[in-house]
């Protein structure tokens, strides 16, 4: 799975996630949801606040999750595969520099 549908299958964990916490704090009603006051509240708060501008411990929520994805990122770019292919790619540059292989050229 290449990088980018590892982030996108992170991406929906972390939705369904969030669709599981929405459902366990609301309330059913004549077959509906029903979002508490509270919770409409807090969340439209959220909605409408810059990041920069969100209390500490509503950013390091949000910290949590990003860190999720520079994990992938860095596991992805630490990877074996792609070590190798920079290893080969930084000794070929550096075969390209030689005056031997400028010469030729």
């Amino acid at each position: 799975m290449d990088i980018r549908e590892k982030i996108a299958d992170l991406q929906h964990d972390q939705w369904v996630g969030w669709m599981k916490y929405l459902f366990s704090k609301c309330y059913f009603k004549d077959g509906c949801y029903v979002i508490p006051q509270w919770a409409q509240a807090r969340w439209s708060r959220q909605m409408e606040t810059p990041y920069n501008e969100l209390p500490l411990d509503e950013r390091d929520s949000d910290r949590k999750e990003a860190d999720k994805v520079l994990a992938l990122i860095e596991q992805y770019y630490m990877s074996p595969e792609m070590v190798k292919g920079l290893v080969f790619e930084l000794q070929a540059r550096k075969c390209s520099q030689c005056p031997k292989n400028k010469e030729a050229k």
